[in-house]
């Protein structure tokens, strides 16, 4: 691929995404990490990406309804697997977080299949809310605060207050990245802090991530993963080091 070529592809990614970091760009073109710096480098010159350490931010920032259904079908097997195990650890009178991530949209549209009762469910992505709308067994509270429009969900100080107020079963929901000594992160800074909430009043945080996202590294640490409750994975095999070492922290995996 030539430069010219690949940086295009890199402007692409960051406008999808939102974001990008120096690894994730590195392993999806199978160039250096010195290659990919010195593309950022161009690029930020020429204005066409804001250059931050670590990676970049898309000048343009624009999510459309075709790239949210594309982010949600993308490795749709896996989330579906996913969700299938997140919804069993539902119960009765639960109170539950989901963020704004594809896969706790998807656990969303499998909450129908549940025949239990008096269910609240709390969420700042506006699709999960249009999602629940016809199902009145269940009762649903929207964090409210600002739109961020790329992502489809509400975030900002006023998002992060009403979370702050609250008192909450099980937190479901997903990151960008998993690095190798256990850090979770993502690229978005606004809904970091909004997941730290989340994380700050709820009694089990049950993390829901597809294997693609181990041994990356995002803009944002969120929390470190022995701080997770219990980790729901669709690929990760039992006598990996990367499971093995989770598990030693007393982490519960279900694969």
């Amino acid at each position: 691929m030539l430069a010219e070529e690949r940086r295009l592809k890199i402007i692409d990614f960051a406008e999808t995404n939102g974001s990008c970091t120096v690894q994730e760009l590195s392993q999806k073109f199978a160039v250096t990490l010195m290659t990919i710096n010195r593309d950022l480098r161009k690029l930020g010159k020429e204005g066409k990406l804001k250059v931050v350490r670590g990676g970049a931010i898309a000048k343009s920032r624009k999510l459309t309804e075709t790239s949210l259904s594309q982010r949600i079908n993308f490795n749709l097997e896996a989330k579906l697997s996913i969700a299938d195990k997140a919804i069993k650890l539902i119960e009765p009178n639960d109170s539950i977080f989901l963020d704004s991530s594809s896969t706790s949209i998807i656990l969303a549209r499998k909450l129908k299949e549940l025949d239990i009762e008096n269910v609240t469910i709390i969420t700042n992505s506006t699709q999960i809310l249009s999602d629940l709308i016809p199902y009145e067994k269940f009762n649903v509270l929207s964090t409210g605060g600002t739109l961020l429009r790329k992502f489809h969900c509400f975030v900002g100080p006023l998002a992060e207050l009403l979370v702050s107020q609250l008192r909450v079963n099980k937190f479901f929901f997903s990151v960008g990245a998993v690095s190798i000594n256990g850090e979770l992160s993502d690229t978005d800074i606004q809904e970091v802090n909004l997941k730290k909430k989340m994380i700050e009043v709820s009694n089990e945080k049950i993390l829901m991530v597809e294997s693609y996202k181990f041994n990356k590294t995002g803009l944002y640490k969120i929390i470190n993963i022995e701080e997770v409750d219990m980790i729901i994975n669709d690929g990760m095999k039992s006598g990996e080091p990367f499971v093995e070492e989770i598990r030693s922290k007393g982490l519960k995996i279900i694969i």
